[in-house]
């Protein structure tokens, strides 16, 4: 059994959200296709690997961390579900 563990460092944009946000999904979007390519049977990351929680208590904007979820939790939904399809059964 192949086993990939995945817990990729966070981007830094500053104080641009959103990107930094996206570019830490698509991140480890990239490894769990590697890991899929690779043969991993099991593939595993933190929970929060968008790092929207970062944003939890930013107080220039207390209504940044609801709209970052909104705005990304279908696309991790599908990305997630569309990688476990692709890669089901390929080992």
């Amino acid at each position: 059994m192949r086993i990939a563990v995945i817990h990729s460092r966070y981007a830094d944009r500053g104080d641009e959200a959103l990107p930094a946000v996206m570019a830490n999904i698509e991140k480890t979007f990239g490894a769990l296709d590697r890991a899929g390519e690779a043969g991993a049977d099991i593939a595993v990351t933190n929970e929060d690997f968008g790092n929207i929680g970062g944003h939890l208590r930013d107080t220039r904007d207390d209504g940044l961390f609801a709209a970052l979820v909104r705005e990304v939790e279908g696309l991790v939904a599908e990305g997630l579900s569309a990688r476990a399809k692709r890669y089901a059964g390929s080992t």
